[in-house]
Parts: C-alpha cells; sequence; structure tokens
C-alpha cells in the first residue's frame, strides 16, 4: 500500500474500524443487543450506534469494560480476525 487512501473492499482500514467490526461480531456471535451492551457499560445506546458503525472511537475505559462483559481479552478486540470479515473478504 503506498497510498493511504488506498483500501482493500471489505476490510476494516483504521484500527477504529477493525475495534468496532469486533464488537459487532462478538456481539452478535452472543446474541447481545447494542441496548444491552449500552446497559452493560453504562453509556446510552446511542452513543453505541456511533461507535458500533465506527462514526465514533470506543474509548479504552469502554473496550475494557466490553471486554470484560463479553469476558474476552481487551487485546482481542484491537485484532484483525478473519472470522469477523464478510466471506468475500475473507
Amino acid at each position: 500500500m503506498s497510498n493511504g487512501d488506498a483500501r482493500t473492499p471489505g476490510l476494516p482500514a483504521t484500527l477504529v474500524e477493525v475495534v468496532a467490526a469486533n464488537i459487532r461480531a462478538e456481539c452478535a456471535l452472543r446474541g447481545i443487543s447494542q441496548q444491552q451492551l449500552a446497559a452493560a457499560i453504562g453509556i446510552n445506546r446511542t452513543a453505541v450506534v456511533a461507535r458500533w458503525y465506527g462514526k465514533r472511537q470506543w474509548q479504552v475505559e469502554d473496550i475494557e469494560k466490553v471486554a470484560a462483559y463479553l469476558c474476552i481479552d481487551p487485546a482481542a478486540l484491537f485484532r484483525l480476525d478473519e472470522r469477523h470479515l464478510p466471506k468475500a473478504a475473507a
């Protein structure tokens, strides 16, 4: 990638997008809604929605709370996980 704008279709381009994609995928695997996640970590649903789609960044404290709620290592939310990618991109 020689250009900062170059993207692979279907892949998250930024760390913000990777974290958001991982949180969405982990919640989907567990059947957790945005409302349930919001209540569990102590923020409102509107704030979760903005972060869910990468419009706003997840705060470190919130990532820690999400990871604890999902019973996963917070570092896992920062890794690009092929299991969380659309089938065409994987």
